[in-house]
């Protein structure tokens, strides 16, 4: 085309352009010729060379202003570029400020402006000289476009000849930014330059904003600040720059050659943060205090600090986090305005994650969280003046933060710690007490009820010890909080300080008795009362709190107090035109007082209450009885207070006279009017006999409980009644059946009724099947079907609805009475298994189940053998959980700690929720060892026999990579042998202990995991010593065929020989067991294996030990092998022997310290087990105690040698290394890698040795397209021999693939790797263009270069298609360069990993310089 331009007709050309561009304008009804004609227009202006200089054509104008109009395309911003060309200069600037208005315009679609944003770039910037723009638009899109897409394009064109105009419009916004700072970062770089900037506060502000924002983890945003800041650091024009903050004395910013060091600091810190990279922690911690200590020396802004520390905590690795937290608390120094917003903004949301306070610190000697939070608010606290306003700011942002229950009760419990610590400090007033009262309104309610309890008796403390008592001392709020807390249980220790401080008066308690008089409350009083809101008991509280505050002693004013309601009830049958609501609302609070135990408070208030209490229960009863016939459920339950307080025969006249009522009523044919007064009878007599059963059981059985009436009523209470809903009715009939009211053919009406009932119900339908089921009555078919359609029923209850428990409760105390009978045993063994199931996603099942029906069969002295499953899966019962489970029972475990809350713990029956597990098996433990003697032979095989399959099981698979210990399958084996050596002290049959002994053997031999390892040991230890003829020469032959062996299994049968003598008591079995046992050992010694050379010679001295302990030096081989104990000092072997006897396995006893304190609870935490494994002496005893169980084991264990021996057992892994001492947690590793968004990476391996020798080229490798893990495991391969730089895949997942794996052949650990989804790839592409890299693509294209012709550019970036859709159009319209490798063959393609190998191959061919 250049040859051919000299001989081109100008006049023709513009001739031939501008007919062509009329003709698109007159096709607009004719699409396709319209594309047709702008297709080959475009096709000659494109061929057209771009200086080539043509006179203006007036019909351009008008072609651009439709195509404009008309919402072009991608495809024609070039013809739009050339319209633009062939205008007058005019026309030209008119449309360019038409152009830069369309962009500004948000309203306009978005890839229109994209259109116009590509377009401006191809407009020469001498154009805009001219140009009369609208600068205000301009300034005004600045502070309310959102956007930053389109702005920088404006930017860019305008910055050349309008800079000054430019940095003043942005000077005038930089003040007034709302949410557009990535959009003045963008534009402050466009401008290139900062002069004007650096000296305005808000300048720096917006830097600050940017470098810590991680609400919208923004990554472009905080590369842009950045950017800005490092290239003021390094310009030699800012020497000197300092500026103070507005609202402090402290420097929002100093530069200079002081502080040069600081911004080195926290530059490296923040891009290391940035990379998503922390190597170690106390390096860090070191940083970290370096930079705090010059912000406190150069007095500056500490937000430089709390970036750094935010970046670190937005990690996902629990270990920084935790650093973070403790960090802050431990080092800030009080009072600083700065840190005090920090914390309350900030560090109060992070203490909310339940990660913050989780056991097993990575930093050595750290207090527990809590100690620091203490300190922390003792230090700010006391060193204020307005505390009680900054203590009302702590907790309204408490208030509305999201807590965790972990983490809120421990903030709860280090604030009462410290509200201990300076109780005479007086910090709370009624503000404060509104904001508690929100708290447990508003967030207590769902949590634990251990933790509910701890946070409800921390707050309490909270308020008694610091509150301000001269303010408020007839303080309402103060009154209605106390409320929320039962009076017996929490109130009773602070009455004398409450007593000491409040003056209330009678006429505030007359008030607040007339207040609920007065109020149409249809509450009912909950069962659980202890974090109970009901509004009428929170009324009744108060009213009782002011009753025992005033403590009258006067009975004139307790008549004046107690009158109207007291007489009330006693004249309501008088008074006919009394309010029943009122009368109703006058027995609801009786029945409060009485339920709050006021009236037998004192001996005078008992007096006053005996000699008024018999006319008002009769007086209520009737009141009762009259009334439930027009409104019977709301007085169902109201008896029950006249119950509590009433005689004999007041309530047996109440029942006789509903009895005579109900027969009236019957006789006379009314219908069903009778089915209240039967409800009202059924509800009364079955809490009689619940709660007084000796006053009426008697009565009941020889009065009641034969009625004829029952039995011709009982069918006849299916019947519809408006006044009474249908599962009222329900609930009334099964009441009087569970009470056993004689009936025929019950069975199929109970099972129709269980299938039409609501949950509400089902509970009293389980009661009363279990009453059937006990009456001799019921057939053998009848049990079957009843118990089968409430498995049925029972199974499809959802375990989330309230009514589970209950529901589970009394199904399983109905079942109980069956659990011997041969007749269903099957079916319920068939449950079990399905509650097992069950049990392992939700914690309590097995524990409701067993309670039911262990006493049965401790009861029975026997068990069927069909449900000897259930003892052996209940035996190794637990599951492993997950972390926020695990921190609540942590949490748990702290507050059990605390005295006060362990005394409320065991006054409320609360059972923590970390025990259900354990409990369980801590209780068939117990159960087996009690009823071992009582079972028959067939029986023990059967238990001991799936035992050993349970273990079998586990043992013969093949174990994951990762098995370890504290996995399910390690605690299950673990928990197996557990109960086997148990056993091996109560069996007496000697083929069963073969069994056993034959087994553990097995196991042993092939089980390397060393604390399963110990436990075989103890249980083969244990039964040498019944058999010592026999099994001694097995020991002999083992130590003897070593080298037929595992290594551990080597040790282990050393460290056995290393115990038989403390089980031989006879000197001469000692002198001729020593003789021997030298004879096997000697050799080992010289083993070429280390660990079994360490076991021997560690043997050997314990054996020597015990010569010389017994004076048995004349008569063994002493003198020969003394030299053993005189090992150098300094010698490798010497130490790891010194090692080995610091550990208890040496010190271990199998004669002395057979207890289940050591099986279950020192054994397990010896050998770093989790603390869930855990089982304390003390649950053994009290659960004995509870079931009066006995067994044969100690409990306690009689020595305290193993209490101070060193944690941990001696560690043989696959490479051959070993090592003493705790197995490293993997958050706890002191070497801490994570993944940081957007981009995570994976470095390559820090070799010391290697790392000189390693030559890296700048080159990056972009394989997120990708999908084969062949292809990416080779590439990898192929990078790190070719020393890429950085390989980017889109998933870092794929490194744990095995094909993956079977390819790279560990390239992947010499070479670093970064994530990039493919969603991300633009933003990344764009980001590193940015970063001067030139994206070069491996595609097919019609600009494509051939391979062995392209120079590779040093700072390159390798972009990978996908192996069947290659690269996208949109990732494509980003490149630089496009190559492509030249082909001679057929098939026009390459596999992608072959592609990217000689791609790489050529770039290394030019920057590795193999040849030199």
């Amino acid at each position: 085309m250049d040859i051919l331009i000299p001989y081109l007709n100008h006049d023709g050309l513009l001739q031939y352009i501008s007919t062509s561009m009329s003709n698109i304008l007159n096709y607009q009804n004719d699409l396709p010729r319209q594309e047709k004609e702008i297709d080959e227009l475009s096709r000659l202006l494109d061929a057209l060379p771009v200086d080539l200089q043509l006179n203006s054509i007036p019909i351009a104008c008008q072609l651009f202003d439709y195509f404009l109009q008309n919402s072009s395309s991608i495809v024609h911003y070039r013809l739009l570029s050339s319209c633009l060309n062939l205008m007058k200069l005019e026309d030209r600037l008119q449309r360019i400020n038409n152009i830069l208005l369309t962009i500004l315009d948000n309203e306009q679609t978005v890839q229109l402006r994209e259109i116009l944003c590509k377009l401006l770039n191809t407009i020469e910037i001498s154009s805009s000289i001219s140009l009369n723009f609208n600068w205000t638009q301009l300034e005004s899109a600045m502070n309310y476009q959102h956007d930053s897409k389109f702005l920088p394009y404006i930017w860019r064109f305008l910055s050349k000849h309008h800079q000054n105009d430019l940095e003043q419009m942005l000077i005038r916004s930089l003040s007034t930014i709302e949410n557009n700072d990535e959009l003045f970062l963008l534009l402050l770089i466009e401008l290139r330059s900062t002069n004007l900037f650096v000296t305005i506060p808000s300048f720096w502000y917006l830097i600050q904003r940017s470098l810590g924002d991680n609400i919208t983890n923004n990554d472009r945003k905080r590369k842009c600040a950045l950017y800005l800041f490092k290239q003021i650091l390094t310009n030699d024009d800012y020497k000197h720059v300092e500026i103070k903050e507005e609202k402090s004395n402290r420097l929002l910013i100093l530069i200079d050659d002081k502080t040069k060091q600081f911004w080195i600091d926290f530059i490296v810190l923040y891009e290391a943060l940035d990379d998503g990279i922390v190597h170690l922690i106390k390096p860090l911690l070191t940083k970290f205090d370096r930079i705090h200590k010059s912000s406190l020396e150069y007095e500056l802004s500490l937000t430089w600090l709390f970036i750094l520390l935010q970046r670190l905590f937005a990690n996902t690795s629990a270990p920084l986090g935790r650093w973070c937290v403790r960090w802050f608390l431990n080092s800030m120094i009080l009072p600083d305005n700065q840190v005090e917003n920090f914390f309350l903004e900030t560090v109060l949301d992070w203490t909310s994650n339940n990660f913050i306070f989780l056991k097993g610190d990575e930093i050595n000697d750290c207090q527990p969280m809590e100690k620091y939070l203490e300190s922390y608010l003792e230090r700010w606290f006391c060193t204020l003046e307005n505390s009680n306003l900054l203590l009302l700011t702590l907790l309204s942002r408490i208030q509305t933060v999201k807590w965790s229950q972990t983490s809120h009760v421990r903030v709860l419990y280090s604030f009462r710690t410290f509200a201990i610590n300076h109780h005479n400090q007086s910090l709370l007033n009624d503000e404060h007490i509104k904001i508690f009262s929100s708290l447990i309104v508003t967030q207590c309610h769902t949590y634990a009820p251990v933790l509910r309890l701890s946070a409800y008796s921390s707050i309490l403390d909270i308020v008694t010890n610091l509150f301000d008592w001269s303010l408020c001392t007839t303080s309402l709020n103060f009154l209605r909080f106390l409320a929320f807390f039962d009076r017996s249980t929490f109130l009773t220790k602070h009455f004398s300080i409450l007593s000491n401080h409040f003056s209330f008066n009678i006429r505030q308690l007359q008030n607040l008795i007339e207040e609920f008089l007065s109020s149409d409350s249809t509450n009912t009083f909950s069962d659980t009362r202890l974090f109970s809101f009901d509004n009428d008991l929170l009324q009744t509280r108060q009213i009782v709190f002011l009753l025992d505050l005033i403590d009258i002693h006067n009975t004139d004013i307790l008549k004046m107090i107690f009158h109207p309601f007291i007489e009330n009830i006693r004249t309501a049958y008088q008074r006919p035109y009394m309010s029943i609501n009122n009368v109703r609302r006058s027995i609801e609070l009786f029945m409060g007082l009485l339920q709050e135990t006021y009236f037998h408070s004192s001996n005078f208030i008992k007096d006053w209450f005996s000699s008024n209490i018999r006319s008002v229960v009769r007086e209520g009863l009737n009141f009762i009885k009259i009334n439930s016939l027009k409104q019977p459920m709301m007085f169902m339950k109201l008896p029950t207070v006249f119950f509590m307080v009433g005689n004999h025969g007041d309530i047996s006249r109440f029942l006789q006279e509903l009895i005579s009522q109900i027969e009236t009523i019957v006789q006379q044919q009314s219908g069903n009017s009778w089915q209240p007064l039967l409800i009202l009878f059924a509800h009364s007599i079955d809490w009689l006999l619940t709660n007084r059963l000796s006053d009426f059981n008697t009565e009941w059985n020889t009065t009641y409980r034969n009625l004829p009436l029952f039995s011709k009523l009982l069918p006849l209470l299916d019947q519809q009644n408006s006044n009474i809903s249908h599962a009222d009715v329900l609930i009334a009939k099964y009441l009087l059946i569970a009470n056993n009211i004689p009936s025929i053919e019950l069975s199929n009406n109970i099972i129709d009724d269980l299938f039409k009932a609501s949950p509400k119900e089902l509970p009293y339908i389980f009661r009363a099947i279990g009453v059937v089921l006990r009456q001799v009555q019921t057939t053998n078919e009848d049990r079957y079907k009843l118990i089968e359609s409430s498995i049925n029923v029972f199974n499809e209850i959802d375990h989330r609805t309230p009514v589970y428990w209950p529901c589970l409760t009394m199904f399983c105390q109905a079942i109980s009475s069956s659990i011997t009978d041969i007749t269903v045993s099957n079916i319920l063994s068939e449950w079990f298994t399905h509650m097992f199931e069950r049990s392992k996603h939700v914690s309590g099942i097995m524990n409701v189940l067993l309670e039911s029906i262990v006493p049965i069969w401790l009861h029975e002295r026997r068990i069927q053998s069909s449900h000897l499953s259930i003892v052996v899966e209940c035996v190794i019962f637990g599951q492993t959980y997950q972390k926020d489970k695990k921190q609540q029972w942590q949490a748990e475990q702290l507050v059990e700690q605390d005295e006060s809350v362990r005394l409320l713990i065991a006054q409320t029956h609360i059972t923590p929720e970390y025990r259900y597990d354990r409990n369980v098996r801590t209780l068939m433990q117990l159960f087996l060892l009690h009823m071992w003697p009582l079972l028959h032979n067939v029986q023990q095989n059967e238990i001991i026999m799936q035992i050993i399959e349970k273990h079998r099981l586990l043992a013969s698979k093949e174990r994951r990579p990762r098995f370890c210990t504290n996995s399910l399958e390690h605690r299950i084996m673990f928990r197996a042998l557990q109960c086997l050596l148990c056993l091996t002290s109560i069996i007496q049959d000697s083929s069963l202990l073969q069994i056993i002994y034959d087994y553990v053997v097995e196991t042993l031999i092939r089980e390397n995991e060393p604390s399963l390892r110990l436990l075989s040991e103890w249980i083969l230890v244990r039964l040498i010593s019944q058999d010592r003829t026999t099994r001694l020469n097995d020991l002999y032959g083992y130590l003897q065929d070593a080298h037929r062996y595992r290594t551990g299994a080597v040790c282990a049968w050393i460290s056995i020989s290393s115990h038989m003598t403390n089980l031989l008591t006879d000197r001469m079995d000692q002198i001729e067991y020593i003789n021997e046992i030298f004879g096997y050992i000697s050799p080992l010694l010289i083993h070429s294996n280390f660990h079994i050379r360490t076991f021997a010679c560690s043997t050997m001295v314990k054996l020597l030990e015990f010569i010389e302990s017994h004076n048995l030096e004349n008569e063994t081989p002493y003198e020969a092998y003394r030299c053993f104990k005189q090992n150098d000092e300094k010698s490798e072997l010497a130490r790891y022997i010194t090692k080995l006897q610091s550990l208890f396995l040496y010190q271990f006893d199998s004669i002395r310290d057979f207890s289940l304190e050591t099986i279950f609870y020192t054994l397990p935490k010896l050998s770093l087990l989790a603390e869930d494994e855990y089982l304390w002496p003390e649950w053994f005893i009290e659960t004995s105690q509870k079931l009066h169980m006995t067994f044969s084991i100690s409990v306690h264990n009689i020595s305290t040698i193993l209490q101070s021996c060193q944690a941990g057992i001696w560690r043989l892994t696959a490479a051959g290394k070993s090592d003493i001492g705790p197995n490293q947690d993997e958050e706890s590793s002191s070497t801490i890698q994570h993944k940081a968004n957007p981009y995570p990476v994976v470095e390559s391996l820090d070799d010391t040795e290697l790392r000189g020798s390693i030559k890296r080229t700048q080159l990056i490798v972009v394989a997120s397209l990708i999908d084969k893990q062949t292809n990416l495991g080779g590439l990898c391969r192929t990078g790190e021999v070719f020393g890429v730089k950085e390989m980017v895949i889109g998933s870092i997942r794929i490194l744990e693939d095995q094909q993956f794996l079977n390819l790279s052949m560990t390239a992947h650990k010499w070479l670093r790797i970064k994530q990039v989804q493919e969603r991300e790839l633009k933003d990344y592409l764009i980001d590193m263009q940015a970063q001067g890299y030139t994206i070069v693509a491996v595609e097919q294209t019609v600009n494509s270069q051939s391979l062995y012709e392209y120079q590779f550019p040093e700072k390159t970036l390798l972009l990978l298609g996908n192996e069947r859709e290659g690269i996208r159009a949109d990732l494509l319209s980003l490149v630089d360069v496009t190559v492509e490798i030249p082909q001679a063959g057929v098939i026009r393609s390459l596999n992608v990993h072959v592609s990217g190998a000689l791609c790489v191959s050529e770039y290394a061919r030019k920057y590795l310089n193999f040849m030199k």
